[in-house]
Parts: structure tokens; sequence; C-alpha cells
């Protein structure tokens, strides 16, 4: 017959198994998230593409530039995602990607430049869309001049950076990572690349 003390030790230590089962249920799914992140929003890629193309549109109609687009900038393409982890940030999750459309305008002087970044901020301020860096860069025979916006509600960025030393105006918008769904025929991940269309279609 065991005593009580016998008795005491095995409903502590039941007690302390217990414990460590639950310890470890909530551990484990907690470290895995801290290695691998919090999965990035589902989102369709060739959706999120026609959204970026028609933000690049209003900016370039905005900007009212007398040339056309430069066919070499002129690419609306996916771009890579890092996994969200803290402890882990250096890994490519294959399964997501960013959608980004690049182009340019040549022949665009310092002047017409400063111009066309003020006609972008009024527009996506009165947008509701954010600042984000912006930069006046001069050296003894260059300057470099940019500013970044962000919308608060998708998270699109709108970059718009001139040089001196190409007199090229560049402007880049992009989306945020987005996870492909399971029904895309992408959907195990890989690049993509999609055809701009007026005014950005490539010439013939």
């Amino acid at each position: 017959m065991r005593s009580s003390g016998q008795k005491h030790w095995y409903v502590l230590a039941g007690l302390l198994v217990i414990g460590i089962i639950a310890a470890v249920t909530v551990i484990v799914p907690r470290a895995a998230d801290l290695w691998n992140g919090e999965p990035h929003p589902v989102a369709d890629p060739d959706t999120v593409a026609v959204r970026v193309q028609e933000r690049s549109r209003d900016v370039f109609l905005e900007l009212g530039l007398p040339d056309p687009v430069v066919p070499g900038y002129n690419t609306l393409r996916s771009s890579r995602c890092k996994q969200t982890s803290l402890i882990n940030s250096g890994r490519v999750d294959r399964k997501a990607i960013g959608v980004r459309h690049n182009w340019a305008v040549r022949q665009i002087d310092e002047r017409t430049a400063r111009a066309a970044m003020e006609k972008v901020a009024d527009r996506l301020f009165g947008a509701g869309w954010k600042a984000g860096y912006a930069y006046d860069n001069e050296g003894p025979d260059w300057l470099e001049v940019g500013s970044r916006f962000e919308d608060p509600t998708t998270g699109d960025i709108v970059s718009v950076q001139w040089g001196s030393s190409r007199l090229m105006l560049v402007v880049n918008v992009e989306s945020p990572c987005a996870r492909i769904p399971g029904d895309h025929a992408k959907s195990a991940g890989g690049s993509f690349e999609w055809t701009t269309s007026t005014p950005f279609t490539v010439p013939r």
C-alpha cells in the first residue's frame, strides 16, 4: 500500500508531465513561426500586376512628359520575397512574390524632373499616400534627386528618381509581397513577366 507521501509525489510528477506537454504544445508552433515567419497574405499575381500598371499609368499621365517611355527600362515582372521570420530572414519565400513595374523617360532636365516629382507628390498625398524617403544629393559634377511614397491601404510603393549623368527620370511602382494562390498555375513558385499595355506598350 502506497504512503500518502508517495501519492503526493505521483500527483506532482503527473502535473509536471502535463505542464511539460502543454509547454511543448505552445512553444513548438511559436518556434516554427519564429523560424518560418508569419505567412504573407494571399493575392493573385495577375490581378496585382493589373493594379501596379494602373498605378504606373496614373503617374505617367500626371507627369505629362513629352517623350515616350524608354523600351529598355519598361519591365513588368515579379520580384523575390524573403520570409518574414526574425530569426531566419535571409531565406527566400518561394511561394510569395511582389510585382514591380519599372519605366523611364530620357532627355529630362533638372527643372522638368523636379516639377514632375512635385506633381506626383501632390497627386499621391491628395489620395492619402504617405511619404517615404526623399534625397537630394549633389557632387562636383553630378546631381541625384528622388522620392518615395507608400499607399497605407495596399502597401504599394511609388518611387521617382532622376540623375544628371543620364538625364533620365526613372519610376518604380511595386506591390508588397503576397503568396500565390494554391489554384494558380504557378502556385509552386517561379518568376513572372507580363506584357505591358498602353502607354507602356513595347514597340514591335
